[in-house]
């Protein structure tokens, strides 16, 4: 029984602490206002500025549909900051992840297979990474706040 309960416990610890320390880069399709694929934009990686914003949503989850709002308003608010905000949408099918990114004012990534998902060992969404210039995670979270005060006090922005 301990040996069990040793196991559970490691694992638990390698979930806990075993999060990488920077977002891996990846070239991405953008999907414009007008729902065409414009062009290619890169996420993870280094930053444009001296910090950035990844967010990742997903088509399917209630909790990313009821912060649209919220993104969109913090997106404005830490850009006009001087913070680059990237918003990947993803691991659904190519036109539910196309639908829902003409909910965002902005441009928006594509990753419908969600192979980015896999790749950044995400577990779960909404995720939101604040990173720094060299692309290391300063913070990171699963879930929000539909407020942008309370997802500026939730990320320490």
């Amino acid at each position: 029984m301990w040996k069990i309960v040793l196991v559970i416990a490691a694992l638990a610890a390698w979930l806990l602490f075993n999060r990488p320390d920077q977002l891996p880069s990846r070239v991405l399709a953008v999907a414009g206002s007008k729902d065409t694929i414009m062009k290619v934009g890169q996420v993870g990686g280094a930053c444009p500025s001296q910090r950035c914003l990844t967010i990742y949503v997903a088509p399917w989850c209630p909790s990313c549909r009821a912060m649209e709002p919220t993104i969109n308003a913090l997106g404005h608010q830490l850009e006009a900051e001087g913070m680059t905000v990237r918003l990947v949408v993803g691991s659904d099918t190519m036109s539910a992840v196309r639908e829902y990114a003409r909910k965002f004012d902005r441009r928006v990534l594509l990753d419908p297979d969600g192979a980015y998902f896999n790749e950044s060992g995400l577990r779960g969404v909404p995720y939101f990474a604040v990173t720094d210039a060299d692309g290391r995670i300063l913070e990171a979270r699963y879930g929000g706040r539909t407020t942008v005060a309370g997802m500026r006090e939730f990320l320490d922005l």
